[in-house]
């Protein structure tokens, strides 16, 4: 943690918790991947979950594939086959 300041402006610099590591195979719930990636204060909005990840797709992922688990949330494959 730092206090910045400066003669316009002071801020504290808190820094985030750090993200898991991508583990292909294990499933992650929608409602954690919201939770990771939105304010705290934002309501969860599955629409707007199922658009980020539909373009998170159109990317290279250095040979990984995401994968939806209906009902449940997504998780990350190997882009040849599936995860085990």
């Amino acid at each position: 943690m730092a206090v910045r300041a400066n003669d316009q402006s002071s801020y504290l610099d808190i820094p985030a918790p750090p993200a898991p590591r991508a583990q292909p195979g294990r499933v992650v719930a929608s409602a954690e991947l919201w939770n990771r990636a939105w304010p705290a204060d934002a309501a969860f909005k599955p629409e707007s979950l199922h658009i980020h990840i539909y373009r998170l797709r159109r990317l290279t992922l250095h040979g990984l594939r995401i994968e939806s688990m209906v009902g449940v949330g997504y998780r990350l494959a190997a882009a040849g086959g599936c995860a085990r």
